[in-house]
Protein backbone atom coordinates (compact mmCIF):
# COMPACT_ATOMS: atom_id res chain seq x y z
CA UNK A 1 0.00 0.00 0.00
CA UNK A 2 1.59 3.62 -0.94
CA UNK A 3 2.42 5.12 2.50
CA UNK A 4 0.64 8.72 1.02
CA UNK A 5 -2.99 7.46 1.60
CA UNK A 6 -5.10 4.59 3.18
CA UNK A 7 -6.10 1.61 1.52
CA UNK A 8 -9.98 0.87 0.16
CA UNK A 9 -10.80 -0.84 2.70
CA UNK A 10 -9.86 1.63 5.36
CA UNK A 11 -11.91 4.50 3.45
CA UNK A 12 -15.19 1.83 3.58
CA UNK A 13 -15.01 1.39 6.96
CA UNK A 14 -14.77 5.40 7.86
CA UNK A 15 -17.66 5.92 5.19
CA UNK A 16 -19.25 2.79 6.97
CA UNK A 17 -19.22 4.76 10.22
CA UNK A 18 -20.29 8.45 8.85
CA UNK A 19 -23.13 6.25 6.98
CA UNK A 20 -24.12 4.84 10.26
CA UNK A 21 -24.13 8.19 12.15
CA UNK A 22 -26.52 9.79 9.08
CA UNK A 23 -28.88 6.56 9.63
CA UNK A 24 -28.92 7.35 13.25
CA UNK A 25 -29.20 10.61 13.55
CA UNK A 26 -32.73 9.92 11.03
CA UNK A 27 -34.28 7.68 13.54
CA UNK A 28 -32.58 9.98 16.18
CA UNK A 29 -31.48 6.54 17.79
CA UNK A 30 -27.27 6.39 17.82
CA UNK A 31 -27.18 2.74 19.26
CA UNK A 32 -26.20 1.29 16.22
CA UNK A 33 -23.75 4.09 14.71
CA UNK A 34 -22.04 3.60 18.61
CA UNK A 35 -22.21 -0.30 18.18
CA UNK A 36 -20.35 -0.38 14.86
CA UNK A 37 -17.97 2.05 16.31
CA UNK A 38 -16.94 -0.26 18.90
CA UNK A 39 -17.68 -3.12 16.45
CA UNK A 40 -14.96 -1.31 14.06
CA UNK A 41 -12.24 -1.11 17.23
CA UNK A 42 -12.58 -5.07 18.19
CA UNK A 43 -12.15 -6.23 14.38
CA UNK A 44 -9.43 -4.27 13.71
CA UNK A 45 -7.69 -4.58 17.23
CA UNK A 46 -8.54 -8.70 17.83
CA UNK A 47 -5.07 -9.62 15.82
CA UNK A 48 -3.32 -8.19 18.93
CA UNK A 49 -4.76 -11.02 21.41
CA UNK A 50 -1.96 -14.11 20.10
CA UNK A 51 -3.29 -17.71 19.23
CA UNK A 52 -0.31 -19.86 20.39
CA UNK A 53 -2.59 -21.74 22.91
CA UNK A 54 -6.31 -22.90 22.89
CA UNK A 55 -7.82 -20.09 25.19
CA UNK A 56 -5.76 -17.23 23.36
CA UNK A 57 -7.04 -18.51 19.98
CA UNK A 58 -10.86 -19.33 21.00
CA UNK A 59 -11.00 -15.61 22.85
CA UNK A 60 -9.70 -13.98 19.41
CA UNK A 61 -11.74 -15.80 17.33
CA UNK A 62 -14.97 -15.25 19.55
CA UNK A 63 -13.64 -11.93 19.13
CA UNK A 64 -15.07 -11.68 15.54
CA UNK A 65 -18.76 -12.40 16.28
CA UNK A 66 -19.36 -12.52 20.10
CA UNK A 67 -19.68 -8.96 20.39
CA UNK A 68 -22.37 -8.71 17.98
CA UNK A 69 -24.48 -11.22 19.56
CA UNK A 70 -24.26 -8.96 23.04
CA UNK A 71 -24.67 -5.67 21.68
CA UNK A 72 -28.37 -7.14 20.45
CA UNK A 73 -29.28 -8.57 23.37
CA UNK A 74 -28.48 -5.47 25.50
CA UNK A 75 -31.11 -4.20 23.11
CA UNK A 76 -33.70 -5.69 25.24
CA UNK A 77 -36.69 -6.01 22.22
CA UNK A 78 -35.20 -8.80 21.09
CA UNK A 79 -38.78 -11.09 19.64
CA UNK A 80 -38.94 -14.57 20.05
CA UNK A 81 -42.38 -15.62 19.19
CA UNK A 82 -44.92 -14.39 16.40
CA UNK A 83 -47.44 -15.70 14.32
CA UNK A 84 -47.01 -14.29 10.83
CA UNK A 85 -44.16 -16.73 9.78
CA UNK A 86 -45.86 -18.62 6.59
CA UNK A 87 -44.35 -16.12 4.30
CA UNK A 88 -41.06 -16.05 5.67
CA UNK A 89 -40.95 -20.15 6.23
CA UNK A 90 -42.05 -20.26 2.21
CA UNK A 91 -39.20 -17.45 1.80
CA UNK A 92 -36.81 -19.85 3.71
CA UNK A 93 -37.20 -23.20 2.14
CA UNK A 94 -37.33 -22.18 -1.64
CA UNK A 95 -33.95 -20.11 -0.85
CA UNK A 96 -32.97 -22.57 0.47
CA UNK A 97 -33.42 -24.90 -2.28
CA UNK A 98 -32.17 -22.72 -4.71
CA UNK A 99 -29.07 -22.30 -2.50
CA UNK A 100 -28.23 -25.55 -2.24
CA UNK A 101 -28.61 -26.64 -6.04
CA UNK A 102 -26.45 -23.81 -7.22
CA UNK A 103 -24.03 -25.58 -5.08
CA UNK A 104 -24.69 -28.74 -5.57
CA UNK A 105 -21.69 -29.90 -7.68
CA UNK A 106 -19.23 -27.93 -5.91
CA UNK A 107 -20.28 -29.22 -1.93
CA UNK A 108 -20.60 -32.65 -3.93
CA UNK A 109 -16.82 -32.61 -4.69
CA UNK A 110 -15.64 -30.39 -1.56
CA UNK A 111 -17.48 -32.63 1.05
CA UNK A 112 -16.58 -35.81 -0.80
CA UNK A 113 -14.30 -38.55 1.03
CA UNK A 114 -12.12 -38.72 -2.05
CA UNK A 115 -11.27 -34.73 -1.84
CA UNK A 116 -11.10 -34.91 2.05
CA UNK A 117 -8.80 -37.66 1.68
CA UNK A 118 -6.75 -35.91 -0.27
CA UNK A 119 -6.62 -32.26 1.39
CA UNK A 120 -3.33 -31.13 3.23
CA UNK A 121 -5.00 -29.23 6.01
CA UNK A 122 -4.55 -30.37 8.99
CA UNK A 123 -5.01 -28.31 12.17
CA UNK A 124 -5.00 -29.08 15.89
CA UNK A 125 -7.91 -30.92 18.12
CA UNK A 126 -8.94 -27.78 19.56
CA UNK A 127 -8.58 -25.45 16.20
CA UNK A 128 -11.00 -27.55 14.58
CA UNK A 129 -13.44 -27.52 17.56
CA UNK A 130 -13.01 -23.89 17.41
CA UNK A 131 -13.23 -23.52 13.76
CA UNK A 132 -16.53 -25.67 14.07
CA UNK A 133 -18.06 -23.24 17.24
CA UNK A 134 -16.85 -20.23 14.93
CA UNK A 135 -19.66 -21.23 12.15
CA UNK A 136 -22.48 -21.52 15.01
CA UNK A 137 -21.68 -18.86 16.88
CA UNK A 138 -21.36 -16.43 14.29
CA UNK A 139 -24.51 -17.25 12.67
CA UNK A 140 -26.38 -16.58 15.68
CA UNK A 141 -24.80 -13.38 16.75
CA UNK A 142 -24.76 -12.13 13.26
CA UNK A 143 -28.39 -12.63 12.48
CA UNK A 144 -28.91 -10.97 16.30
CA UNK A 145 -27.09 -7.96 15.01
CA UNK A 146 -27.57 -7.22 11.35
CA UNK A 147 -31.60 -8.69 11.20
CA UNK A 148 -32.63 -8.35 15.00
CA UNK A 149 -30.87 -5.12 16.20
CA UNK A 150 -30.44 -2.90 12.56
CA UNK A 151 -34.24 -3.66 11.36
CA UNK A 152 -35.74 -2.74 14.85
CA UNK A 153 -33.58 0.33 15.11
CA UNK A 154 -34.85 1.54 11.94
CA UNK A 155 -38.17 0.22 11.52
CA UNK A 156 -39.07 3.69 10.95
CA UNK A 157 -37.79 3.29 7.64
CA UNK A 158 -40.16 0.43 6.89
CA UNK A 159 -38.53 -1.61 3.77
CA UNK A 160 -35.41 0.51 3.83
CA UNK A 161 -34.00 -1.26 6.94
CA UNK A 162 -34.17 -4.69 4.99
CA UNK A 163 -31.38 -2.66 2.33
CA UNK A 164 -29.74 -1.26 5.52
CA UNK A 165 -29.18 -5.06 7.05
CA UNK A 166 -27.92 -6.17 4.06
CA UNK A 167 -25.44 -3.75 2.89
CA UNK A 168 -23.77 -3.52 6.79
CA UNK A 169 -24.03 -7.73 6.49
CA UNK A 170 -21.68 -7.31 3.58
CA UNK A 171 -19.85 -4.23 4.80
CA UNK A 172 -19.31 -6.91 7.89
CA UNK A 173 -17.20 -9.11 5.88
CA UNK A 174 -15.25 -6.97 3.31
CA UNK A 175 -13.59 -4.85 6.34
CA UNK A 176 -12.58 -8.01 7.93
CA UNK A 177 -8.94 -8.12 8.21
CA UNK A 178 -9.15 -11.13 5.24
CA UNK A 179 -11.63 -9.50 3.38
CA UNK A 180 -9.84 -9.43 0.18
CA UNK A 181 -9.95 -12.71 -0.30
CA UNK A 182 -13.71 -12.67 -1.00
CA UNK A 183 -14.48 -12.41 -4.77
CA UNK A 184 -16.77 -10.15 -6.27
CA UNK A 185 -19.46 -12.92 -6.91
CA UNK A 186 -18.94 -14.13 -3.10
CA UNK A 187 -19.94 -10.57 -2.00
CA UNK A 188 -22.99 -10.51 -4.29
CA UNK A 189 -24.09 -13.63 -2.80
CA UNK A 190 -24.16 -12.26 0.76
CA UNK A 191 -25.81 -9.22 -0.49
CA UNK A 192 -28.49 -11.35 -1.87
CA UNK A 193 -28.44 -13.56 0.97
CA UNK A 194 -28.53 -10.56 3.24
CA UNK A 195 -31.34 -9.53 1.69
CA UNK A 196 -33.34 -12.49 1.99
CA UNK A 197 -32.60 -13.03 5.93
CA UNK A 198 -33.85 -9.52 6.16
CA UNK A 199 -36.89 -10.19 4.50
CA UNK A 200 -37.33 -12.89 6.58
CA UNK A 201 -37.02 -11.12 10.05
CA UNK A 202 -39.28 -8.17 8.49
CA UNK A 203 -41.84 -10.25 8.11
CA UNK A 204 -42.37 -13.02 10.70
CA UNK A 205 -40.46 -11.04 13.79
CA UNK A 206 -38.86 -13.85 14.71
CA UNK A 207 -35.02 -14.25 14.82
CA UNK A 208 -34.89 -18.10 15.05
CA UNK A 209 -35.78 -18.06 11.41
CA UNK A 210 -33.27 -16.20 10.18
CA UNK A 211 -30.52 -17.59 12.40
CA UNK A 212 -31.94 -21.30 11.06
CA UNK A 213 -31.26 -20.60 7.39
CA UNK A 214 -27.96 -18.80 8.38
CA UNK A 215 -26.56 -22.18 10.28
CA UNK A 216 -27.87 -24.53 7.03
CA UNK A 217 -25.83 -22.24 4.97
CA UNK A 218 -22.92 -22.90 7.47
CA UNK A 219 -23.64 -26.49 7.47
CA UNK A 220 -21.05 -27.49 4.87
CA UNK A 221 -18.08 -25.76 6.14
CA UNK A 222 -19.31 -27.07 9.74
CA UNK A 223 -19.58 -30.47 8.13
CA UNK A 224 -16.09 -30.20 6.33
CA UNK A 225 -14.14 -29.35 9.64
CA UNK A 226 -16.07 -32.35 11.35
CA UNK A 227 -14.82 -34.63 8.53
CA UNK A 228 -11.02 -33.59 8.73
CA UNK A 229 -11.03 -33.93 12.32
CA UNK A 230 -12.34 -37.64 11.94
CA UNK A 231 -9.91 -38.11 9.31
CA UNK A 232 -7.29 -37.03 11.44
CA UNK A 233 -7.50 -37.61 15.00
CA UNK A 234 -10.47 -40.70 14.82
CA UNK A 235 -10.34 -42.86 12.04
CA UNK A 236 -7.23 -42.33 9.61
CA UNK A 237 -7.54 -45.34 7.87
CA UNK A 238 -11.13 -44.76 6.71
CA UNK A 239 -10.34 -42.39 4.28
CA UNK A 240 -7.21 -44.18 2.60
CA UNK A 241 -9.43 -47.26 2.03
CA UNK A 242 -12.16 -45.58 0.93
CA UNK A 243 -10.17 -43.21 -1.87
CA UNK A 244 -10.72 -45.78 -4.92
CA UNK A 245 -14.55 -46.00 -4.09
CA UNK A 246 -15.56 -42.52 -3.66
CA UNK A 247 -13.78 -41.32 -6.64
CA UNK A 248 -15.43 -44.23 -8.99
CA UNK A 249 -18.54 -42.42 -7.69
CA UNK A 250 -18.01 -38.96 -8.27
CA UNK A 251 -16.88 -39.64 -12.05
CA UNK A 252 -20.15 -41.15 -12.44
Amino acid sequence: MNENYISIRENVRLMSLGIAFVLSTIVDNYYFALTWILHLLIILNIRRIGGKNVLTYFIRVSGYFMHLGMFSLLYNRVKIVNDKIGISLIIMVISLIIYFYSHFNEFRIKLSIFNISRMTIKYSKSKYLTLMYNQVGAAICEELYFRFLIIELFEKLNYFSILISAVYFVLFHYTLNWGSKFKIREYMEQFIIGLILSTIYYLSKNIFLPILMHSLINFPILYLMARLYHRDYINPKFYIDSEKDDFDELII
